[in-house]
């Protein structure tokens, strides 16, 4: 010890010995505490990770210790046993043991079994505190020696034995009883029991005294059995006569000691997987062969001998006990149940967590006949209301939907940054800025966290573009990531500390963020000290020794594919460590511990209350951004006769994205029907759609559609046959609220993984006309009206964006309808094995999926030219025009910027007739609508959720002034974005060529002028700011409403560096702060807005830090980035450098 303490660890065996005795001297006092209770606390943590550092040092010496002839190497044998029985290791305890014992052996040395303990305290001096180890072990090598005597004996019994053998059997079973209750008696007191008389026996708290226990109830049971045999195979009914209430004697005990043995061992962590399922196998079929010899003993009297056996009624629910103690060991709870549970652990009272989607609500565990959920404003209609406090409050309700549906873990928010306004999941991140996002982040998150539920901030990293996610290598300089894509991250980290990472689907810099260890543990964990469950994307796993190596706890869906018996392979094969997999586990212990604090409902419920609406509304009309208003049309005065609503999002509700984020809305609020709410009851309201926005063809929903039974919607059941079996079984039916279905968690014990089902319904058409349906869908179908087949999308089929990108595309065609007439909608649907298209770069999951659209076959000229006649008919004209869920999704990427259809001809066209007409657009992120320029009113309303019709209606109307503002920049056309020439996958990578040039960065560094610009948003009031005053710790400034009508002023900080200073070329400027503000008419407010270490850094990618450099930095405040209204300097007096959250 001396030695080791000057000189540090060097190889000899001494060191070893010392680490050794280090190592356990860590865990010995805690040992039973660490595996029995169900907490870890941070001073146990500390003491297991202590002697994994001992441990990582002795290891490496052990092999050179166990090869020195000498009694240290003795000892260096057995205290490895014992620090392998410390961690539950028998069988590698078990080995050293037995190296140990050779090794001794060689020294020409005898060592009783039973030595005293004094005699091992002079031999091996060894430390007091494991006095209580080395006794148990002693009792387990004499138990081990009995059972080694026990297997001998058994193993000579020749299969036939003569009634003298048995006799023989007998003598021997006595000695080995007495043998065994010898043993009994001679333990030490502290690990007394009382020896099982029945068939239960009672709980045991201490684990060493229950190993020991088991191990007296195995004995007993070994010595009995071969009793057994002779009973069922009717091997003795012809001996003595006197020997027969001896052999059923045994024969009976080891039927009880069997049902304790189930009842008392399997399920004991101590005793191990695979020794538990032996256990309880043999027991079992112990048991089984019994009462079958019994049952065939009343038909046949040649049975004799086993009817005197003692079997009681309890025997099938100790047998089912086990399997179901089993059962848990098969489960392989290395990941999730199923698709939106996590894999519980009964034995151990860890109970299942559920979680659910999406970003924008809480759809709840299914996609098909689901509970209707509040749905809210998609990510960047949130953040256009740049209000912290109103997304707290929208976290809340999150929760507290969360609660209601039975879900633990709500998968959201996306911070994700658009590089491109084409991303497909664009509108599910919140900003172009990392710094905005990061903030309003963090309020979402604290929202959904004050109720108890856990967020799950995602997807980390760089998952910014669906073309070939899963595959698609992200190659981005340091600077790039650290700067504006982990900043995000970073900020709601460290302000809001979710509970749960999601990793992304997607490759940086050459590996899969999934399993890259720098990304995970050393980033993560290590530099940001964040404390918290790295789970996968959905089927984002794609890898076990490096996954599990590289942070991530958690493989998401269940049941797992890269882990369960995977695990264990890379376990015993030593390309993970058990203390790794200890961590991995301890994280989402942890995970569920703190998950499920919070009650939850059994069933999936509904919370659609007055006071939630209200909220929504709110949410839905600040998040409203007002674009233009150069004629002062806005607010509306309602002193008109006639208006007219022009366009297809003016009826068809757009309030969600597609994707994770769809689910089944408790209602929604059209803009038509928001509107003429609020019309007074003598305006005539003139409705046209003028053109298609779907790229598909409409859903069927709503009192369109009914069931056979007439209820709304669709009937779908599900079959094992096609439907050319004419008798086939009806095994399951579900309600579809419209005429799509998306069977991504479906499954049914009954139905594999190839399925059929028939989706029917009626639609009465509203009018006489070609009327065009669409069918599109991943797997394989065929539509029939009344009978008659009209598509087939099953036998050939074409690529399209359906499904996550893996469904075909819409397959046409037209027929006449006949108004008033019904008529009867049938798909015969295969899942998903039976589609023909092969995609890469896809997720591949779920049953499958379908949709089926229609819409009349009218001629866009002719729709458009009603539009313009109704809009020269009328005193008001507002044109609703914009992007649904059938282009904005998750799943694929949009392929430009441009309207679907008809809709830029249409939008042109009626401003050109009426260019006083108010222009409302929906979009989750930018489009090309170089046409709004010869509009006088615009206003942009994101994809707002259920309250979308009443929060556009509450601003035209000016019930709520508006006070969004934009947080993308809106470019005039997409090829003057940063990434028109590096989007998307190109053989497998996509470059970030913008670098940290994001967004109005990118804008602003070439002098590209855009159509909209970042932060941009007007109000029915003005503000004017004044009085700037900066300090090293914050910038603050007065505000005014110099207005007539109350409103609030989104102010915000930019930071501009010296360009002539500056050791790196940096952007002109760069949002690093903001504040939402509400002011009554000539209202004043001072501003305050915090200073950080982020307000003057860059990411540098030579010194892997970051710094703020010395130097005079512009203070910019205005009411948009291209509108500054205050200038002002800051000083920083010396250069730092800094890491960490």
């Amino acid at each position: 010890m001396i030695h080791v303490a000057e000189h540090g660890f060097d190889w000899s065996t001494g060191a070893c010995l010392v680490a050794l005795v280090c190592a356990n001297a860590a865990i010995t006092d805690s040992h039973t505490e660490i595996f029995t209770s169900p907490e870890v606390t941070p001073e146990k943590k500390a003491e297991i990770e202590l002697s994994m550092q001992f441990w990582s040092v002795a290891v490496k010496r052990l092999g050179y210790a166990s090869a020195q002839n000498t009694v240290r190497a003795v000892q260096c044998l057995c205290l490895a046993g014992i620090w392998y029985m410390h961690r539950l290791e028998p069988f590698e305890a078990w080995k050293h043991f037995n190296l140990a014992g050779a090794a001794w052996h060689t020294l020409g040395s005898t060592h009783g079994e039973l030595s005293s303990h004094d005699e091992f305290s002079n031999e091996f001096s060894l430390m007091q505190a494991l006095e209580r180890s080395w006794y148990y072990y002693l009792s387990e090598i004499a138990a081990r020696h009995v059972i080694n005597r026990l297997a001998q004996m058994n193993s000579e019994a020749p299969e036939v034995p003569s009634e003298r053998h048995v006799r023989r059997m007998i003598s021997q079973a006595e000695m080995m009883q007495s043998q065994i209750s010898d043993w009994h008696s001679s333990l030490p007191p502290m690990f007394h029991f009382d020896t099982p008389q029945g068939y239960t026996a009672d709980a045991v708290a201490d684990s060493m005294v229950f190993i020991l226990r088991h191990r007296y109830i195995s004995l007993c049971e070994l010595v009995s059995r071969p009793f057994v045999r002779l009973c069922v195979d009717q091997l003795a009914d012809e001996m003595d006569a006197s020997l027969h209430g001896i052999i059923s004697s045994y024969a009976s005990q080891c039927v009880r000691l069997c049902i304790l043995k189930l009842d008392q061992v399997v399920g004991h962590r101590h005793q191990g997987t695979w020794y538990g399922i032996r256990v309880a196998t043999s027991a079992a079929l112990i048991l089984a062969a019994v009462d079958k010899a019994q049952r065939l003993a009343e038909e046949d009297e040649a049975f004799r001998l086993v009817q005197s056996v003692t079997l009681p009624e309890t025997w099938r629910g100790a047998v089912a006990r086990g399997a179901a103690s089993v059962q848990q060991y098969l489960d392989e709870p290395n990941g999730g149940r199923d698709f939106w549970h996590t894999n519980p652990l009964p034995a151990f009272n860890v109970p299942s967590v559920r979680v659910s989607d999406g970003p924008n609500g809480v759809r709840g565990t299914k996609f098909v006949d689901g509970v209707p959920a509040a749905c809210l404003p998609c990510g960047t209609g949130l953040a256009a209301t740049w209000d912290q406090d109103l997304l707290y409050k929208a976290g809340t309700l999150i929760g507290d939907e969360c609660i209601a549906k039975g879900a633990h873990c709500w998968l959201g928010p996306t911070v994700c940054i658009q590089r491109s306004p084409l991303g497909g999941r664009g509108f599910e991140s919140m900003a172009e800025d990392p710094y905005a996002t990061g903030k309003l982040a963090a309020a979402y998150i604290n929202g959904v966290q004050s109720t108890g539920v856990v967020s799950v901030i995602k997807h980390w990293l760089a998952n910014d573009q669906e073309h070939e996610r899963v595959g698609v290598n992200v190659v981005a300089s340091e600077r790039a990531l650290r700067e504006i894509h982990m900043l995000p991250f970073q900020i709601a980290l460290s302000d809001a500390a979710p509970g749960v990472v999601m990793a992304c689907y997607n490759k940086v810099n050459g590996k899969h963020v999934s399993e890259n260890r720098d990304f995970l543990d050393s980033l993560l964990r290590e530099e940001w000290q964040w404390k918290g469950l790295i789970m996968s994307d959905w089927f984002g796993t794609y890898s076990t020794t490096e996954a599990v190596n590289a942070g991530l706890d958690l493989e998401m869906p269940g049941p797992t594919r890269q882990r369960g018996q995977l695990l264990d392979l890379a376990v015993s094969t030593r390309k993970v460590s058990r203390s790794t997999i200890d961590t991995r586990a301890r994280n989402v212990l942890e995970f569920v511990q703190r998950c499920t604090k919070v009650p939850v409902a059994e069933e999936e419920g509904g919370r659609d209350f007055p006071e939630d609406r209200q909220l929504n509304r709110k949410l839905a009309g600040d998040s409203v951004v007002l674009l233009k208003n150069e004629a002062h049309q806005l607010p509306l005065k309602r002193c008109f006769k006639s208006i007219a609503l022009i366009g297809p999002n003016m009826k068809t509700t757009s309030f969600c994205g597609g994707g994770s984020a769809h689910l089944q809305p408790y209602y929604t609020v059209s803009p038509y029907e928001g509107i003429v709410a609020q019309l007074p009851p003598d305006v005539e309201a003139r409705y046209e759609v003028g053109a298609s926005a779907n790229g598909w063809n409409p859903l069927l929903q709503g009192d369109m559609i009914t069931t056979p039974e007439g209820a709304p919607g669709m009937r779908m059941r599900f079959y094992r046959q096609g439907p050319s079996v004419s008798d086939r079984e009806i095994i399951d039916e579900s309600h579809l609220p419209d005429s799509s279905w998306l069977l991504m968690g479906y499954s049914h014990p009954k139905l594999d993984k190839l399925f059929y089902a028939t989706v029917e319904g009626d639609v009465v058409a509203q009018e006489s006309g070609p009327f065009e349906f669409g069918l599109a869908v991943y797997g394989s179908a065929r539509l029939y009206i009344d009978g008659q087949l009209l598509i087939d999308n099953s036998i050939v089929q074409r690529s399209g964006t359906f499904f996550f990108g893996k469904g075909t595309v819409e397959e046409k065609a037209e027929m006449r309808l006949v108004q008033g007439q019904k008529y009867r909608i049938t798909i015969e649907y295969a899942s998903a094995p039976s589609s023909r298209l092969v995609k890469p770069g896809v997720v591949n999951f779920g049953g499958g999926a379908g949709r089926v659209g229609l819409a009349s076959a009218i001629d866009p000229e002719i729709g458009i030219q009603k539009a313009v006649s109704a809009a020269l008919q009328s005193d008001v004209t507002i044109l609703c025009v914009g992007m649904t869920r059938d282009q904005e999704s998750e799943g694929f990427d949009r392929p430009h910027m441009d309207l679907p259809g008809s809709l830029p001809r249409l939008a042109s066209a009626v401003l050109a007739a009426v260019p006083d007409a108010i222009v409302v657009t929906q979009s989750g992120t930018p489009f090309n609508m170089l046409w709004s320029e010869q509009a006088k009113t615009h206003v942009h309303a994101w994809l707002a959720g259920n309250e979308t019709g009443n929060g556009i209606a509450d601003v035209l109307f000016g019930e709520t002034c508006p006070s969004g503002k934009l947080p993308l920049s809106f470019p005039r056309r997409i090829q003057d974005t940063p990434t028109f020439l590096n989007f998307g996958s190109e053989r497998g990578r996509v470059i970030y060529g913008e670098d940290i040039y994001v967004g109005y960065r990118y804008y602003e560094k070439v002098d590209r002028e855009v159509l909209y610009p970042f932060g941009h948003g007007l109000s029915y009031t003005t503000f004017t700011y004044d009085k700037l005053h900066v300090t090293s710790s914050h910038v603050s400034f007065e505000i005014t409403n110099s207005g007539s009508v109350a409103g609030a002023e989104v102010s915000q900080l930019y930071i501009a560096a010296d360009e002539t200073t500056s050791s790196i070329q940096r952007p002109k400027k760069e949002l690093k702060g903001f504040n939402k503000t509400y002011l009554q008419p000539a209202e004043v407010k001072r501003v305050e807005i915090p200073l950080d270490r982020f307000t003057t850094s860059f990411w540098d990618e030579e010194l892997h830090c970051w710094v703020s450099e010395r130097g005079v930095y512009r203070v910019l405040v205005g009411s948009s980035s291209s509108k500054i209204l205050l200038t002002g300097e800051l000083h920083v007096e010396a250069t730092t450098r800094w890491t960490g959250l």
